[in-house]
């Protein structure tokens, strides 16, 4: 028997389902971030730095080895993805310190992304990643199209941290 779809009219399983808690929710709306919220962007903050260090290494070998024809070229290459790292690095840096929750309101486009991942497009054009499928449930049909819906984020990195619908008025 197949278990009945989850709707955000069932908040507790449908934010279950979305990986965030009610209490975490509570916290973005007042602009806040929960602990558990925080607890992965340290290590990608240590993760982007180890690969920057990596490409930055990488670089200073090419350097040393390659044969000048194309030393230069390899370096910049190496150099541009050391950047990359060192980028991602400082906006989780930055979200693990400042902790600054911005908020999105719309209603979502769905686009398919990469590796078992959905796009969702949002507002003025924000977009987040979502797994393709959560909890055996297509993540595109927790969101029931008449609905606006509003995502919380951190506002360097801008990932999502919650959703909830929007209540609409009268």
């Amino acid at each position: 028997m197949t278990p009945p779809p989850i709707t955000p009219d069932d908040p507790a399983a449908w934010s279950r389902a979305l990986g965030f808690s009610l209490d975490a929710l509570a916290l973005n709306r007042k602009g806040l971030v929960s602990p558990e919220q925080l607890g992965g962007f340290g290590g990608d903050m240590f993760r982007s730095i180890g690969l920057s260090l990596v490409f930055i290494g990488a670089a200073v070998a090419i350097a040393c080895l390659a044969k000048p024809w194309w030393r230069w070229l390899a370096v910049l290459g190496q150099l541009g993805f050391a950047t990359f790292f060192i980028v991602q690095g400082a906006q989780s840096y930055l979200d693990h310190t400042r902790k600054q929750v911005l908020s999105v309101q719309g209603k979502p486009q769905f686009f398919g992304g990469y590796r078992h991942s959905m796009i969702v497009k949002v507002g003025d054009g924000k977009t987040f990643t979502f797994p393709e499928r959560t909890n055996g449930q297509d993540t595109e049909s927790l969101f029931p199209p008449d609905r606006r819906y509003r995502f919380y984020y951190l506002r360097y990195s801008g990932s999502a941290l919650s959703v909830e619908p929007v209540r609409e008025s009268p």
